[in-house]
C-alpha cells in the first residue's frame, strides 16, 4: 500500500509544506497452512521529504456594517 504523509514544517520565520511517499507491505509470519494464527507485520519504507512552499493566508477581515 502507498500513502503520502504532509506535515508543516518551519524554517526560520517561513513555513513550508513537506510531503513523502510511504511504502507499506503487509508480511505473513506464520507459515501458509497455518491460516488460524494469522500473525502479520507490516513494513514501512519512508521516502524524503519533498519542500513546497507553504500559501501565505492574509487575516481575514471583517467588513463593518
Amino acid at each position: 500500500m502507498t500513502n503520502t504523509e504532509h506535515r508543516l514544517a518551519r524554517h526560520g520565520n517561513e513555513y513550508l509544506m513537506q510531503w513523502r511517499i510511504v511504502n507499506t507491505e503487509t508480511k505473513p509470519l506464520s507459515k501458509w497452512w497455518q491460516v488460524w494464527r494469522a500473525d502479520y507485520e507490516c513494513v514501512s519504507k519512508y521516502g524524503e521529504w519533498q519542500d513546497t512552499p507553504a500559501v501565505a493566508l492574509e487575516p481575514r477581515r471583517r467588513s463593518e456594517t
